[in-house]
């Protein structure tokens, strides 16, 4: 399939649709595309779970302007496509989070950042009880 651009959404996805219409990023230089299509490496090891969610984002990914394809983003650390069985852990999040940060859309990264915060806390305050 060769995707020339990704729109991503708020919230998730559910029967192979984007739950909004609500665009945060859309990606359409060839170079970001190639990265991108790099750093959705899934870690095989680690699929066919599911998270009970429908997603926190939606990768809308285009061919001469039709959607071929729309991939739910779980929580900055998986993805779902509906022909898979089930949802495949991301080997690269950090890079990833990174990556749409440099090219505007931070919130899955501070989403992220923030949730290290809070267990990081939790763990101290279990350590000092």
């Amino acid at each position: 399939m060769d995707v020339d651009k990704v729109v991503i959404k708020d919230g998730g996805v559910s029967d192979k649709h984007a739950l909004s219409n609500k665009i945060l990023l859309t990606i359409t230089k060839y170079e970001e595309l190639e990265r991108l299509s790099e750093l959705l490496e899934i870690d095989e090891s680690k699929t066919g779970f599911y998270c009970m969610c429908l997603g926190t984002y939606a990768f809308e990914l285009f061919s001469a302007e039709s959607i071929k394809a729309t991939i739910g983003f779980h929580h900055g650390v998986s993805i779902r496509y509906h022909e898979w069985n089930g949802d495949a852990e991301l080997t690269r999040k950090e890079e990833l989070l990174s990556f749409l940060a440099e090219l505007g859309f931070t919130m899955p990264l501070e989403e992220r950042l923030e949730k290290q915060r809070l267990a990081a806390k939790s763990k101290l305050t279990l350590e000092e009880a």
